[in-house]
């Protein structure tokens, strides 16, 4: 069907550009002092990148479960203790760990409901939160509640 070749055709881009993306950050990352916090966020994009080269040469979903985009989340993390936490170091893998339950879990579950139950944001959003957006999408939603905020 034409639909489901636009959206293979859509997905696989936004595969690529999210790649693009995340090498960008990537090379932000290489210049971390931390070699924990930086051999950590290699390690990480070069996971993902296998990931998505197998899913597009496959289409297995469960690829994307697999190889879960943990790499944006960690560099989030560490971006975020290193302004505002600046005495925080990241040293022992057992932080390591508990750095990985805190983006990971929510993650996995955010990449399991949207690969693989394919549930949009805005069902996720109704699912996990108290939020109850009627709208089909997130911009819809955006828009209806600033045209009431602007009445």
């Amino acid at each position: 069907r034409p639909e489901e070749l636009l959206n293979d055709q859509t997905n696989a881009l936004d595969k690529i550009l999210d790649t693009y993306y995340l090498a960008f950050i990537l090379i932000v990352s290489l210049r971390w002092e931390n070699s924990l916090a930086r051999n950590t966020s290699i390690i990480l994009f070069v996971y993902r990148v296998i990931g998505v080269i197998l899913f597009e040469l496959t289409g297995w979903r469960t690829l994307l479960l697999i190889f879960p985009n943990f790499f944006e989340y960690f560099v989030v993390f560490n971006l975020i203790t290193q302004r505002f936490f600046p005495r925080f170091r990241l040293e022992q893998a057992s932080q390591l760990t508990i750095v990985f339950l805190i983006i990971g879990v929510p993650q996995l579950l955010r990449e399991f409901t949207y690969h693989y139950l394919k549930m949009s944001l805005v069902e996720q959003l109704n699912a996990f939160t108290p939020l109850n957006i009627e709208q089909s999408t997130l911009w819809e939603w955006v828009k209806a509640a600033s045209l009431q905020i602007l009445r």
